[in-house]
C-alpha cells in the first residue's frame, strides 16, 4: 500500500530521485525562521525537475529519521497543513509560474507513526527550470542558475556546461 511505499523510499535513503529536507522555513542550527531554507526547497525542486523527476520529503532528516512539521508550522502564522502548503504553493508560484506548481507538482502529507510531513512529488521537467538564488556578491543580488540531480545531492550547473546539458536533456538550442 501507499505508506509501505513511502517507508520504503525513507528506508532506501536519498539518491537521485529522492531528496531529503528536515524542514522548509525553520534553520535548525540557528534554530530559528530563516527565508534561506525556502530557497534550498527551490533548488531541490528544481534539480529533481531537470534531471527524470522525483520525490521532496520536507520533514525527514537525511538519515531517514521523520521530524514532521511542527518546526514550520510554527513559523506560520496560522500553524495548520493548510497554511503550509499555501505558503510552499505561493514559493513555488512566484519561482517558477502557475502552470509549473498546478502541472509538475503533487503534494501530500502523509503520516507515518503518527507523524506527519510532506512529501512532493515532482516530475520531470519539459524544459529547463531556472531558480533565482542569492549571490555572494555585495548586496546579495539574485541571479539566476540551474540545479541538477547528481547521485544523492542538487549540485548547480556550471555555467559553461549548461548549453550541451539544455541541448541534450531538453533537445533544445540554447
Amino acid at each position: 500500500d501507499r505508506v509501505d511505499r513511502i517507508k520504503q523510499m525513507i528506508t532506501e535513503g536519498e539518491n537521485t530521485m529522492v531528496e531529503f529536507k528536515s524542514t522548509m522555513r525553520w534553520n535548525i542550527n540557528a534554530n530559528d525562521k530563516d527565508k534561506k531554507m525556502e530557497e534550498v526547497i527551490l533548488k531541490s525542486i528544481a534539480a529533481l525537475s531537470n534531471r527524470y523527476g522525483g520525490t521532496l520529503f520536507i520533514g525527514v532528516k537525511d538519515d531517514g529519521t521523520i521530524l514532521g512539521l511542527e518546526k514550520d508550522y510554527s513559523t506560520l502564522r496560522e500553524q495548520t497543513k493548510d497554511n503550509f502548503e499555501l505558503h510552499f504553493r505561493d514559493l513555488v508560484n512566484s519561482a517558477y509560474g502557475t502552470n509549473f506548481a498546478t502541472s509538475l507538482l503533487d503534494v501530500s502529507f502523509p503520516k507515518i507513526d503518527g507523524v506527519e510531513f510532506c512529501m512532493i512529488e515532482v516530475k520531470r521537467g519539459k524544459e529547463p527550470l531556472y531558480t533565482k538564488v542569492s549571490s555572494n556578491s555585495p548586496g546579495g543580488a539574485k541571479v539566476d542558475k540551474i540545479f541538477v540531480r547528481s547521485g544523492n545531492s542538487s549540485r548547480e550547473l556550471p555555467i559553461d556546461q549548461i548549453p550541451k546539458y539544455v541541448r541534450e536533456r531538453f533537445n533544445q538550442a540554447t
